[in-house]
């Protein structure tokens, strides 16, 4: 028995955090509300990001290229100008401030779990542990970005490429901003409902909410995060151009 208790105490290592997260998220998440942490998951998903940018690196860069002289904006002597930018030291960039962009989005993601869970829903809970639900919850990502790797590099583009319902549609034109339906279909990848899925047992564990609560809260952000991405997201393309 005191073993148990002891075991208990210690909590989960983090070979059984990063195992559980997949396989036994109530589990590891009522851990994480007992010892909250984020720095690993945030360097492996750093680690990862960084790697898979640099694999597709010259296909990125093929692709912007292409959206761009498609789109008919720009001349030849701006096309020349931008492919020397794009091909230089400039292009690697993007690497320096993937891990700045991921913790900002971790941090906006928590504050909004956070604000809803303590001053809407009444509940009482750290940004601590919310920042920890957030970031372990992301490593479901990783497996998404293999399997979207894999297929662009077998694609030689990333044109069209998709594991969503967006699939089943046809790509947009070379420097046209993807149709409205594309783009809110593209919102229901599965390994984004597998993560919203693990955020409404966190918030369940760390809030001591019910899962129905919780589900309708998690499933609230997203549906308004869905809303906003898919309005925003051809404003962004044009301005991305």
């Amino acid at each position: 028995m005191a073993d148990t208790d002891s075991q208990k105490e210690k909590g989960m290592d983090v070979l059984s955090r990063i195992v559980g997260v997949f396989a036994s998220p109530k589990e590891t998440f009522t851990d994480l509300d007992r010892r909250p942490t984020w720095l690993l998951p945030f360097i492996i998903l750093v680690v990862a990001v960084i790697a898979m940018q640099l694999l597709i690196h010259d296909i990125s860069i093929q692709d912007n290229l292409a959206r761009i002289e498609a789109s008919g904006r720009l001349t030849q002597e701006q096309l020349d100008a931008r492919q020397a930018q794009l091909s230089g030291p400039a292009s690697y960039i993007g690497l320096v401030f993937s891990p700045i962009g991921i913790l900002f989005v971790w941090c906006v993601m928590a504050g909004l779990l956070l604000f809803g869970g303590n001053t809407i829903l009444g509940g009482s809970s750290t940004f601590k542990k919310m920042l920890a639900l957030v970031s372990w919850s992301s490593l479901i990502g990783i497996i998404s970005m293999v399997i979207n790797i894999i297929l662009i590099l077998s694609e030689g583009t990333s044109q069209g490429v998709t594991i969503s319902p967006a699939y089943f549609l046809p790509a947009a034109p070379l420097g046209e901003a993807p149709p409205v339906l594309y783009r809110f279909l593209s919102k229901f990848d599965p390994f984004t409902i597998w993560q919203m899925v693990l955020w409404t047992i966190g918030v369940s564990v760390m809030y001591k909410f019910t899962v129905k609560k919780s589900a309708l809260f998690v499933g609230t952000l997203w549906v308004l995060w869905i809303l906003l991405s898919v309005a925003l997201g051809g404003l962004f393309y044009k301005i991305g151009m």
